[in-house]
């Protein structure tokens, strides 16, 4: 009497490659996920060393200027991982911003600076901003240095320069409430009380929602709430 093995049918067969194929594929797609997630860890590690460094720097080689900084190891150790490094000093050393793309997500950035920043963000002009907005703003003080200048120290006017009617244009296309205030002009845009700003003081304010954004003669600040009568409205709070 004959004896037969069975084994399995084509069909069989098919199903299991096909599970086996499906299994595989999902594998991969999660260790891809963990591999660049790994990527982006060692981008902002070593984001964080350049950092370091470069406050080392400032105190010591730099004699007080970030001006020739870099850190060749750090920088590449973020290319190798996929990365783009940039160390970006102001034009005359006193801060600097460093940046670099992530891997998980390249239109996202990675940024930290000498004023202790460390997260998302924008390089620019040796700063980190969280958005392109902060960035428009924080490029006004240099427009607002110059007018000042130019009309002995005062800033009367200076929300009626084209610099600050297109800043406007474009925030309020963006869905941001913009006031400003400047020397010897009354403001009213903040209910129940006036306020004269004095000298060479200004402040311009973008807000929608939950962001905010200051700038003005002392410098750029995000995220702050909204000013109120125990603030001085001709400086950012």
């Amino acid at each position: 009497m004959s004896k037969f093995l069975k084994g399995f049918t084509i069909i069989e067969l098919i199903v299991v490659i096909a599970i086996i194929a499906v299994l595989a594929s999902i594998v991969m797609v999660n260790v891809a996920q963990y591999i660049n997630k790994a990527k982006d860890a060692a981008i902002k590690a070593n984001l964080k060393t350049i950092q370091t460094g470069a406050a080392a720097y400032f105190t010591g080689i730099g004699n007080g200027s970030y001006t020739g900084f870099s850190n060749s190891a750090a920088s590449d150790a973020i290319n190798n991982a996929g990365g783009s490094a940039v160390v970006t000093p102001s034009s005359d050393g006193t801060v600097y911003c460093a940046s670099s793309p992530l891997v998980t997500d390249s239109t996202k950035a990675w940024c930290v600076d000498s004023k202790g920043y460390n997260k998302e963000g924008i390089c620019s002009g040796g700063t980190c901003f969280s958005s392109m907005t902060a960035v428009q703003l924080n490029g006004l003080i240099s427009v607002a240095q110059d007018y000042i200048s130019a009309h002995g120290g005062a800033s009367n006017g200076l929300d009626g320069t084209a610099e600050f009617s297109n800043l406007r244009q474009i925030l309020g296309d963006e869905g941001y409430n913009v006031s400003n205030n400047s020397a010897g002009e009354v403001n009213n845009s903040y209910p129940g009380y006036e306020t004269f700003c004095l000298g060479s003081e200004w402040a311009i304010r973008a807000s929608k929602g939950n962001n905010y954004y200051c700038t003005g003669s002392n410098g750029t600040i995000e995220g702050k709430p909204h000013i109120d009568s125990t603030t001085d409205p001709c400086l950012c709070p």
